[in-house]
């Protein structure tokens, strides 16, 4: 079993469940946060974004890559704060 570093990554930097806790605090009401990443969408990586945002998906988009001559992919994960959640102070 190898390591997916970027799981880890999502865990332990500031990226990680602290981390988008403090930058959902700054979305308004049902703002949305949508990351991309160049590798296959991760349990960890969505379970992180399950605990702080009220709904949570990833969806691999595929698209022509010119300079490779070949379909390319990207995960987007799409994360959306609560309708009902409160707004930080100063916003």
């Amino acid at each position: 079993m190898g390591l997916d570093f970027e799981e880890l990554a999502w865990r332990r930097t500031s990226i990680g469940e602290i981390g988008l806790r403090q930058l959902a605090s700054h979305l308004h009401p049902g703002g949305v946060f949508a990351p991309r990443s160049n590798d296959p969408p991760g349990d960890a990586c969505n379970a992180v974004l399950a605990e702080v945002f009220a709904e949570s998906a990833a969806r691999v988009v595929r698209f022509p890559d010119p300079l490779r001559h070949r379909e390319a992919g990207d995960t987007i994960y799409v994360a959306r704060r609560s309708p009902d959640a409160g707004v930080a102070a100063g916003h």
